[in-house]
């Protein structure tokens, strides 16, 4: 997104809270995954020495954008909001995400669901009052796992503000099951290197199934090539 930003000349910026790694090792996953190169030859010391050349460069790239990281530990929305605004003055937000919306801080709430309620829509209002989507990334509940199909529903992100969501995205990756050893009830041509997307609650669109193709070295999601059948 923020590359599409540089490249139609917008004067914009893309802000990301993560009150989950730093902005170092976020960075340089960017980078691993813009430039293909498996992050984990890195962290084993194993990677050659064409291979630190492309993620350094990788890395300036990355760093060249209007990407603004935030990773302050269990933010509040107060915080995200003059944060966003602050930043907002200086140049527009396009887009603001938060990695894990259940670090999001409540000092005054001890719910464990209304906490995610508020989060939800907390950070929902505070892209609504600043003009531009809020996208917040949560965890599945842990019953999907005993499913034939693992496929996850609404309802297992209940305790997610999906109440709250005008749009709800869900992925499953059958190739993460597989790897483990579980069996999973899935199509053949989804069984590697593919991720479902279920866009499972769309307020002014669609719904439904989107495939793409998911480098699991790489973290990277692209668009799927398709090979036609032959009739």
């Amino acid at each position: 997104f923020a590359e599409r930003i540089v490249e139609t000349g917008d004067n914009g910026q893309v802000v990301m809270f993560s009150a989950d790694d730093t902005s170092e090792k976020i960075i340089t996953a960017l980078a691993c995954a813009k430039v293909l190169v498996d992050q984990k030859r890195l962290m084993n010391r194993i990677a050659t020495p064409e291979e630190w050349d492309l993620v350094e460069h990788g890395i300036a790239h990355i760093e060249s954008l209007p990407i603004y990281i935030d990773e302050s530990s269990s933010p509040t929305i107060d915080t995200m909001y003059y944060r966003c605004a602050m930043l907002n003055a200086q140049k527009p937000v396009r887009l603001a995400g938060m990695d894990y919306m259940e670090l999001i801080r409540h000092d005054k709430i001890r719910d464990d669901l209304q906490k995610v309620e508020a989060s939800a829509s907390g950070a929902k209002g505070v892209g609504r009052t600043l003009g531009f989507p809020f996208l917040m990334l949560s965890q599945l509940r842990k019953d999907v796992d005993n499913r034939a199909d693992k496929w996850p529903t609404a309802a297992d992100v209940r305790y997610a503000g999906e109440a709250e969501a005008d749009k709800l995205l869900l992925i499953l990756r059958p190739e993460h099951y597989i790897a483990r050893g579980d069996s999973i009830d899935c199509e053949e041509r989804d069984r590697e290197g593919v991720a479902l997307i279920n866009v499972a609650k769309n307020k002014r669109g669609d719904v439904g199934l989107v495939r793409l193709a998911f480098k699991k070295e790489y973290a990277r999601f692209t668009d799927l090539q398709e090979v036609p059948l032959d009739y």
